[in-house]
């Protein structure tokens, strides 16, 4: 599916969070380009930004805190970027990105 959601990679349970927004989602995986090189098989957490389309608050989203893993890594064409296919291996809840929760 299509979906452009915000997403926030980590790697090796790094502080440093780059965003990016995903291409293409499903319930197992996720493709986004990101401007760094991520090695095949790769471990990384993510928070993937799903938006609730809330009446009140049309801001308002959850957080999945994903684990994830780089299954393809490919050189973008257009620049120094790299499209990175990750599968989900687990996720929860969370409050926010970075949240601990």
């Amino acid at each position: 599916m299509s979906l452009h959601w915000t997403v926030y990679l980590a790697r090796d349970g790094g502080e440093r969070r780059h965003r990016t927004k995903t291409r293409d989602i499903s319930p197992g995986g996720f493709y986004c380009v990101l401007n760094q090189f991520v090695q095949l098989g790769e471990q990384l957490e993510c928070d993937i930004v799903v938006p609730v389309h809330s009446l009140r608050n049309p801001e308002e989203a959850i957080y999945l805190r994903c684990r994830v893993q780089a299954v393809r890594v490919e050189k973008m064409p257009t620049g120094a970027d790299f499209g990175v296919a990750c599968r989900i291996e687990d996720y929860r809840v969370v409050r926010g990105p970075g949240d601990g929760t």
